[in-house]
């Protein structure tokens, strides 16, 4: 998790190792904390899109897609589509800390249709 980990630590590494690709776990999906971080990286690394992910899931669930207009705590589609890398589990979502997974077979389905046709790396 990047919270706590100052992004412009993260611009340095990646300026110096030169990766393809960055990716940071800022585990949050507000709007203002997650382009904090964006911008203190100097757009260097992308982050993962638990806005999304936690939009889509309640989404997919209540069977209205509502949720993901919401341009403050949703998907960071509406506001950096560049820096966003969208998921449905990982690590700690469907691990036994948090025990959060994104859905059954038919939900995950309909989450992977979604984010494959939607701005965003899957």
């Amino acid at each position: 998790n990047t919270k706590g980990y100052a992004g412009k630590y993260t611009a340095k590494y990646v300026s110096a190792s030169g990766p393809v690709l960055s990716v940071g776990e800022f585990f949050d999906s507000n709007r203002d904390l997650v382009s904090g971080w964006i911008k203190s990286a100097r757009g260097k690394s992308r982050t993962f899109d638990f806005g999304t992910r936690y939009k889509l899931r309640d989404s997919v669930k209540e069977d209205t897609y509502g949720h993901l207009m919401d341009t403050f705590f949703g998907p960071m589609m509406w506001w950096d589509k560049e820096h966003a890398v969208t998921f449905l589990d990982n690590h700690d979502t469907a691990g036994p800390m948090l025990n959060d997974r994104f859905g059954d077979d038919r939900e995950l389905l309909m989450g992977y249709a979604y984010i494959l046709t939607h701005p965003g790396l899957p």
